[in-house]
């Protein structure tokens, strides 16, 4: 009997080939509903509608032809990835809820909102949230078998460690760029026009108002692409040459596609720092968020909120009284302020120990942060640990890119004639 691949929502790390289907041979339906056949397993055409409802919803766009065939080009990846993992599975399986519920509550920060208001959101927007979480499960699984497997043949020498802590100590103080990043490796000269087409149709998404960070989780090569493709500050010697001299060139806001001997990179530059700064601020503060007035029924929750902080301007009675008609309110939090996302980075800059901040808004949200403490401090080196994780992490992303190319020559895909199976 063959067994049904259930909709996935795979945040890809390894990326996809936009040939992923040129093997395919074209067959009848076998099975009403039937859109493609991957090494015995079947994609319906409910499990493409319910991907494409996905990706709409976490990139921030409509439907289009590109998108409708990244739905299933990233459903049969995730069918080929599964079912090589599953061969080689250890006691206890590549991963554990925990690591999962980690991803999905960073998820739910990212969007301004605690676990349960983010899975209501999500159920509202018609996105199955269990099959949401077994293809975080795929992904991690899929990480954990390239470290197992190529791990142990990376050696990051001595030399190579300290030659690049030298370099980061002798140019902290440069100017510094706040940097989201994508990344897909070149493994061979064959493949590059199709890296170049992917690359350009995620630009154009991002152009139209795609959401980076989503894009970025879904579709980069890069083991930063697990957060969102977010760099923090970057500096020279942090990233490529030719990456860093397109920042110094791009203006706040902009997006760039950039190649080197590795392979493309598109660039998102979201805030940058004059050189000779030398510091950071920690800060310690709580988060109290209410839903924008049309996720709240019409009412005017932002006067809900001016009205609690000229009513309660202790900043202890605010949070209590908070907590009270109902907002979200965060356990203490701390974090590096000069690491946040600039709008926010800008009202706690301004909000003294003790205040509420000002308003903030996003799509889904209203909040204000009470700031409890303030703490300046120089900035640390790198560890040699942190160095060294880093650049293997980005030799894993290399093999990971060879790994599901292969398995990509080998599998058997087929898909039924009628393509134009998405009704928008």
């Amino acid at each position: 009997m063959l067994r049904i691949l259930k909709i996935s929502f795979l945040f890809i790390i390894v990326g996809f080939s936009m040939n992923v289907l040129a093997k395919s041979s074209s067959i009848e339906y076998e099975y009403p509903g039937v859109v493609a056949y991957v090494d015995g397993e079947i994609i319906l055409k409910k499990d493409v509608i319910d991907k494409l409802q996905i990706m709409k919803v976490s990139m921030g766009i409509e439907s289009s032809d590109m998108l409708e065939k990244e739905a299933l080009n990233e459903l049969i990846l995730s069918c080929i990835k599964w079912h090589h993992i599953q061969k080689f599975t250890p006691k206890g399986g590549w991963t554990n809820k925990k690591e999962i519920d980690e991803i999905f509550s960073n998820m739910a920060l990212r969007n301004n909102m605690n676990v349960n208001a983010f899975t209501k959101w999500l159920e509202d927007k018609n996105v199955n949230v269990e099959q949401l979480k077994k293809n975080i499960k795929i992904n991690l699984s899929w990480n954990h078998y390239i470290e197992a497997k190529f791990g142990r043949n990376i050696n990051i020498s001595q030399y190579e460690l300290k030659r690049t802590l030298d370099d980061i100590k002798s140019k902290k103080k440069m100017e510094s760029f706040y940097v989201y990043r994508m990344f897909f490796p070149l493994t061979n000269k064959k493949s590059e026009q199709i890296i170049l087409s992917k690359v350009n149709s995620i630009k154009q998404i991002l152009d139209k108002g795609g959401k980076f960070e989503e894009l970025a989780q879904q579709f980069s090569q890069s083991p930063d692409a697990k957060k969102g493709g977010d760099l923090g500050w970057v500096f020279s010697g942090q990233v490529s040459t030719e990456e860093f001299s397109a920042l110094s060139e791009m203006a706040l806001g902009e997006y760039k596609i950039v190649k080197n001997s590795q392979g493309y990179y598109i660039l998102y530059l979201k805030d940058k720092k004059a050189a000779g700064h030398d510091y950071i601020t920690t800060i310690k503060f709580i988060h109290i968020a209410v839903p924008r007035p049309e996720y709240a029924n019409g009412q005017d929750t932002r006067a809900l909120l001016n009205e609690l902080k000229i009513s309660f301007p202790s900043q202890s009675q605010f949070i209590n009284q908070a907590k009270v008609i109902g907002c979200y309110v965060s356990e203490p939090i701390v974090a590096t302020l000069e690491l946040m996302h600039p709008d926010i980075r800008e009202k706690l800059s301004k909000c003294k120990q003790g205040q509420v901040s000002d308003i903030i808004s996003d799509k889904q949200a209203l909040f204000v942060f009470c700031v409890l403490k303030k703490d300046i401090k120089k900035i640390p080196d790198p560890t040699i640990s942190d160095i060294r994780n880093q650049k293997i992490n980005e030799r894993l992303s290399i093999f990971s890119s060879r790994e599901i190319q292969e398995l990509q020559e080998k599998a058997h895909i087929e898909y039924v004639n009628n393509r134009n199976f998405i009704a928008r």
